[in-house]
């Protein structure tokens, strides 16, 4: 099956959920799987669908940063010093929602062991007492990606117009606009960005049996993303929505 891999440049938080919705979209209308690796152009705050606003005023390090309320669940992140994924699939070519999940964390795991980085599926029970925290690094289920005991990378799925929308933070190194969550860098040793991208794409190729091509986001997708930016993740009312 052929699917597309965008590399994109670093964008803003808007932007940036903008564009995972634009393609999501276009992904519903060819049937085509895009997986996506972007980075953000300035340090973000991204609320889950449900968090109240209000709530961002616990988290005292990020409160000059931007915020964007995403499309999917979970707990806030920080977006600053990571590499973050996203993946497009119709829901009829993919595999369990569970199961998406491990496909994803469980091939990093094996591209950052190949980079001299021990790094596991949190494997014990959810921790319930941490479910309520305000951001989603210090939440520990069973997808999530840990070095040790810290956690390095989390996702979140939505489900939409017949397609499965997942994205994902990887934590490159700790920000100074959350110093309490510590990155590869910080736990064990800086990474090679582009030959982890080039081998975490190549498994994912072998796990869904695609044939990846290199692809850019076309001037469907962008103007899609444009007007979806603009209607909602600029709007203060999607912003500040009270769930």
């Amino acid at each position: 099956m052929d699917a597309r891999l965008i590399r994109d440049t670093a964008a803003d938080g808007a932007w940036n959920m903008a564009m995972d919705e634009a393609i999501a979209r276009v992904v519903a209308e060819t049937g085509v799987p895009v997986i996506r690796f972007y980075y953000w152009c300035e340090p973000t705050l991204s609320l889950g669908y449900f968090q109240p606003y209000s709530h961002r005023q616990s988290h005292h390090a990020s409160q000059s940063c931007p915020v964007v309320r995403r499309s999917s669940g979970g707990g806030a992140l920080l977006h600053h010093h990571e590499l973050t994924y996203s993946l497009a699939i119709a829901t009829h070519t993919s595999p369990r929602f569970d199961k998406l999940y491990g496909i994803l964390h469980e091939s990093l795991c094996q591209c950052l062991v190949n980079q001299g980085i021990h790094a596991t599926q949190w494997s014990r029970p959810t921790d319930r007492a941490r479910e309520s925290e305000f951001l989603c690094f210090h939440r520990r289920t069973s997808p999530d990606v840990v070095v040790g005991d810290f956690k390095i990378l989390g996702s979140a799925q939505r489900k939409r117009r017949g397609v499965v929308l997942q994205h994902g933070s990887l934590l490159l190194a700790k920000s100074d606009c959350a110093p309490q969550l510590l990155g590869i860098a910080d736990v064990a040793h800086p990474v090679d960005e582009n030959e982890l991208i080039n081998d975490w794409a190549a498994a994912l190729e072998r796990a869904f049996h695609w044939t990846l091509g290199p692809s850019t986001a076309n001037t469907r997708e962008r103007s899609l993303a444009q007007s979806i930016r603009n209607d909602r993740f600029l709007r203060p009312d999607w912003t500040h929505r009270r769930i």
